[in-house]
């Protein structure tokens, strides 16, 4: 019994302790007891895996075993990142097209940075920038 009281003590203070900037937090229901089937809302970590409409085509994202999200975008764009926070950051690459950096990333002349900060809904609003440069670029997306 005390055990369940520290976990329900646990997961109840991890449920309310919203920063001040009101960061978008996804919810999921987690059940307490399975056989009293207490229903719970706990903050969930951002996880963007699924497809998006986004600014530069469908963009489709898996999350790889070492915890990497990489995806493909258009026909001939790829995306590697992390999840920081509610942002996923990372690079992009074509690896099909002539180069734009002076240096080679992934065998692709043709690459930059890109951020990706997600809703609660799953869409995004994104900045993007070559060759490791200011992300000056909008990149967007809706959740298909």
């Amino acid at each position: 019994m005390r055990r369940l009281l520290f976990l329900f003590a646990l997961i109840f203070g991890l449920a309310f302790s919203a920063t001040a900037q009101d960061a978008p937090i996804r919810l999921t229901d987690v059940t307490l007891a399975p056989n009293r089937g207490i229903p719970v809302r706990v903050p969930n970590v951002l996880h963007p895996v699924g497809s998006w409409d986004s600014t530069y085509g469908t963009l489709t994202m898996v999350q790889r075993a070492d915890g990497r999200y990489i995806g493909n975008y258009s026909t001939y764009g790829k995306v590697n990142g992390r999840v920081e926070g509610q942002t996923l950051v990372g690079r992009f690459y074509h690896p099909e097209n002539s180069g734009t950096c002076e240096t080679t990333v992934q065998g692709s002349t043709n690459w930059g940075r890109f951020e990706f900060t997600f809703d609660r809904n799953g869409n995004f609003e994104g900045r993007w920038g070559w060759c490791g440069g200011e992300m000056t670029y909008s990149w967007d997306g809706t959740k298909l």
